[in-house]
């Protein structure tokens, strides 16, 4: 049982010493990835579609950059959930003699990393 303490220690440690930082880490990647997929978005150009002459007949916005940006929004929102929800479950793990907003804090973040889960089951189950 002596290995068993041991990485339940250095578990603890870590822990310890992750939480604090833990929120910065994740509001400076949820920002890097939806600027990411912003960018992607706004900048790619709408598709054209041309005659067999050559002029341009239509330009299409309900192409692929759009599903894109839609993407990018629908990503943002599940990426959110479930950034918060595993924020709130951090923040329920070291809440001490309040029992009813650590249950409340654990049962949202829970339940909001359940709505992520959903989302992007959706989305994957959607975009096959």
């Amino acid at each position: 049982m002596g290995a068993s303490k041991k990485i339940a220690d250095f578990y603890d440690a870590v822990a310890s010493q992750l939480q604090p930082i833990l929120g910065y880490v994740i509001v400076i990647a949820l920002i890097a990835v939806l600027s990411g997929f912003i960018f992607v978005a706004v900048v790619s150009p709408p598709v054209e579609i041309t005659s067999s002459s050559g002029s341009v007949v239509v330009i299409a916005r309900g192409d692929a950059s759009y599903e894109l940006g839609a993407e990018a929004y629908l990503v943002a929102v599940i990426t959110f959930f479930s950034s918060l929800g595993t924020l709130l479950l951090f923040r329920a793990s070291g809440v001490v003699g309040e029992q009813r907003y650590a249950n409340a804090l654990a049962a949202t973040g829970i339940l909001l990393l359940i709505a992520a889960l959903a989302g992007i089951t959706f989305l994957g189950g959607y975009k096959l």
